[in-house]
């Protein structure tokens, strides 16, 4: 149940519907369109949601989707239901075009993986394009929509014989003009023309009468006349008639062609229904990428957790001025139902909520949303909006009587399946008595379970809010300073009208603001004042709690680093143990072999003196090497010694903090550290940001050059994350651009905080995607990388998820 009737008007969403009919290819598609209106049928919705999101996926790989020749001939099919009527020439070659594009259709819907476009194959199951009724008309239309003249064999005799009678006129009335050339009635200059369906002669009125023939026509002027020679009526006359015939020939085939498709017409509407399908999921896909809509996780209850969503009509026109629209990201669930946002005028309450009441509407509808991946909404069974000035001196009925009507509605019909939402509740009346009114009929309303969005100023529902469960105060954030609103949504706490404020900003004196104040009570004020302290604390408080975090995870990733030295130190001194090891055994066996082969040397040869003292010369060389090597762990602890020394030297330098000086490796110019993570360095060099590896780096003294600041690093890192978008497209491109492209969107995700990324390299034959993983393998922020699911793409698409 939707209220109140004029919804759709109130929240917007009659724009949404003109501007996705605009990209629209045919009336097939409005029609289409019109049906899928508000559902609160789940499975229904999740079919709608899954054609559009298979369609989006197919527009977004760049599929060569056949969406030529759609029209709209189901009046005409309707109109020759009856006996003796026939649909025309013109509309006959749109329904053979039409029937041509269902065909290429289905075929290229049969060609789609079965597990990764369900709902389309669904969609297309039991479709016919007639390939019988494709013929039959095919038999007599040419490529451009005309009868063929072989459409029938006496079709052929009439247009034979009109060629043949064209030809004698042409013949005749050539004669009768180089006749009046010659005799110098007409100028050489003139030629034939048309009057009335008849080829005439431009005489001169003094002429007239010496050409034999029939006036059809004069000029403007009066001085010249077109004249039918009376030699070639009767040809015109003949022509006439076979015209005539070739036009009855033409209806006859009509009629006959008409017959074949008139058994069909019911079923012909279901192959145009599905046309329409196509043209309504067209239309809705391209007005969907336009806002960055995504297909939301849908589950069949009332709840709620959105990220990021953006209000569609708003972001097109900030678009269109080169302006950022701030996302919201909130929840409903058991301790969120009701979401009670406070704050100063113009500060973005009402929009806020209309873009709830427009999203959860569009979403019902089977629309995408403007979104993040991975945001959650429910079913509702009745979204109820009581949203701006319904005055009427018809009805005689004020602006609070209206408030009043609406209100008494939601509290007759609200339950735990219904949204509600109310702008500027209790407004309108005395406020003592409206807050009191108001307060009462919130209290009632969350009873009944319901769930919603409620904008207001009342003091008194924001302490009753922080008092019960189910309701949530909420704020839209103030900048203080300049006195300017945020357009930021913070759950959790009440908001401060900063009413006072915006007043002396406005102009109005000090001395009556100071009189306000004391008017407005003690109590009052310091509520106002408390909430806005509250606000201020918290905006510091935070902040502190983001600079713990930081020192937090810095801290972390030195321990994580000091940890993997010395698991490589004890590794380095197991290996030195071993090697020392081996290397003494190598050194026995060889000096056994030398003492034996010395010895044999000796007898078999019974050597001299000098060969003797050569040999015993190499056994004391030997015993040299043996004694030389560390065999006692005396002397292994000390060669271990001396390595850790060496690495602890190599190290030293190798631990980093934010705002230490480095440089790059193979670059003079040094940088600040700003934060580190995962073993990857932000670095502000110049004028940009650049993230390295560790490993890359060294520390750097003032003495290694200047170090340049910019206010345009931090300029750069805002453009960077206002345009930053999480996916990238890569068919097409060559390994090496390829990667270095993924490196890029890596570096500036890890630079915008991204979590996920995806990159769309197709299936082809898995080239791309090996490598392209096999990159990935060594970046250490990557958390995990797999396919996309069947549904949006496969094995076409690779989801990142990184360690940030």
């Amino acid at each position: 149940m939707i209220y109140p009737d004029n919804f759709e008007q109130k929240t917007g969403f009659d724009r949404i519907r003109a501007m996705i009919h605009s990209r629209m290819l045919c009336g097939l598609g409005v029609e289409q369109a019109n049906r899928f209106s508000f559902s609160v049928d789940y499975n229904e919705i999740s079919r709608r949601l899954g054609l559009a999101g298979e369609f989006m996926q197919l527009m977004s790989m760049d599929e060569n989707i056949p969406l030529d020749n759609f029209f709209d001939v189901t009046d005409e099919l309707s109109s020759i239901r009856i006996e003796g009527t026939y649909i025309d020439l013109h509309r006959l070659y749109d329904f053979y075009r039409s029937l041509t594009a269902v065909k290429s259709l289905l075929n290229f819907i049969k060609k789609l993986n079965p597990s990764g476009y369900p709902h389309l194959r669904n969609s297309a199951a039991g479709v016919n394009y007639f390939p019988v009724l494709l013929d039959c008309v095919g038999d007599i239309l040419t490529a451009k929509g005309e009868i063929r003249d072989d459409a029938s064999p006496e079709l052929k005799r009439i247009r034979s014989a009109i060629r043949q009678a064209e030809n004698d006129r042409a013949s005749r009335l050539k004669n009768v003009l180089l006749s009046a050339r010659r005799d110098g009635l007409i100028a050489p200059d003139v030629d034939l023309t048309m009057r009335n369906g008849r080829l005439v002669i431009p005489v001169e009125r003094s002429a007239k009468h010496k050409i034999d023939g029939y006036v059809h026509d004069e000029s403007l002027s009066g001085k010249t006349v077109f004249i039918e020679p009376s030699v070639v009526v009767e040809a015109n006359n003949r022509l006439r008639e076979l015209e005539f015939s070739e036009s009855r020939e033409i209806v006859r085939i009509l009629l006959t062609v008409t017959d074949e498709i008139r058994p069909y017409i019911d079923d012909l509407f279901v192959t145009f229904g599905f046309l329409g399908l196509i043209d309504y999921l067209h239309g809705l896909s391209s007005f969907s990428k336009e806002i960055n809509a995504v297909c939301p996780v849908l589950k069949n209850e009332p709840c709620g957790d959105w990220l990021n969503a953006v209000h569609p009509l708003l972001f097109l026109l900030h678009r269109n001025e080169n302006k950022k629209v701030i996302p919201h990201s909130f929840q409903f669930n058991d301790d969120c139902r009701i979401l009670l946002i406070s704050g100063p005028n113009a500060g973005g309450k009402s929009v806020l909520l209309q873009l709830v009441a427009l999203l959860q509407y569009m979403v019902q509808c089977g629309m995408p949303v403007p979104v993040s991946e991975g945001s959650v909404m429910g079913v509702f069974n009745s979204i109820f909006l009581a949203m701006g000035d319904e005055q009427s001196i018809d009805n005689d009925l004020s602006t609070y009587s209206s408030h009043l009507n609406h209100l008494s509605y939601f509290l007759k019909y609200s339950d735990k399946h219904t949204m509600i939402l109310i702008d500027e509740f209790g407004a309108g009346t005395e406020p003592v008595l409206g807050g009191a009114l108001a307060e009462a009929i919130l209290e009632e309303l969350n009873h009944s379970g319901c769930y919603g969005v409620i904008t207001t100023h009342y003091s008194n529902l924001k302490q009753y809010a922080a008092s019960v469960r189910g309701i949530m105060n909420a704020a839209m954030l103030f900048d203080t300073a300049n006195l300017k609103p945020l357009y930021q949504l913070r759950i959790g706490e009440p908001g401060s009208s900063f009413a006072f404020e915006i007043a002396g900003q406005a102009g109005i004196p000090r001395n009556v603001l100071q009189r306000a104040t004391e008017k407005v009570g003690k109590t009052n004020l310091e509520f106002e004042r408390n909430i806005q302290d509250i606000i201020r604390e918290k905006v510091q408080w935070e902040d502190l709690r983001q600079q713990a975090e930081r020192e937090k995870e810095q801290a972390a990733q030195i321990r994580q680093r000091l940890a993997a030295e010395l698991a490589h130190l004890k590794y380095q001194r197991k290996d030195i143990i071993l090697k020392a090891r081996n290397e003494a055994d190598e050194l026995l066996t060889q000096a056994n072999r030398t003492i034996e082969n010395t010895i044999r040397v000796i007898k078999e040869s019974q050597a001299g003196k000098e060969k003797t003292k050569v040999a015993r010369k190499q056994l004391s060389d030997q015993a040299t090497q043996i004694r030389s090597h560390p065999h006692t762990d005396e002397q292994l602890e000390k060669r271990i010694k001396a390595v850790t020394e060496q690495n602890q030297q190599e190290t030293a330098t190798e631990t980093f903090v934010a705002g230490d000086l480095v440089k790059i490796s193979g670059q003079s110019v040094p940088g600040i550290i700003q934060s580190i993570r995962h073993g990857i360095a932000a670095i502000e060099m110049g004028h940009s940001i650049l993230h390295v590896e560790l490993s890359r780096l060294t520390h750097a003294s003032p003495d290694d050059g200047p170090v340049v600041h910019s206010r345009k690093s931090s300029i750069d890192l805002l453009s960077v994350k206002m345009n930053f978008k999480p996916e990238i497209d890569l068919r097409g491109k060559r390994t090496n651009e390829a990667i270095e492209l993924v490196q890029r969107l890596i570096d500036d995700a890890v630079m915008t905080g991204q979590p996920s990324l995806r990159i769309l390299h197709g299936k082809g034959d898995g080239i791309l995607r090996h490598m392209i993983r096999e990159y990935l393998k060594t970046e250490k922020v990557i958390k995990k990388y797999y396919d996309e699911s069947e549904q949006f793409g496969g094995a076409g698409i690779t989801i990142i998820e990184l360690d940030i």
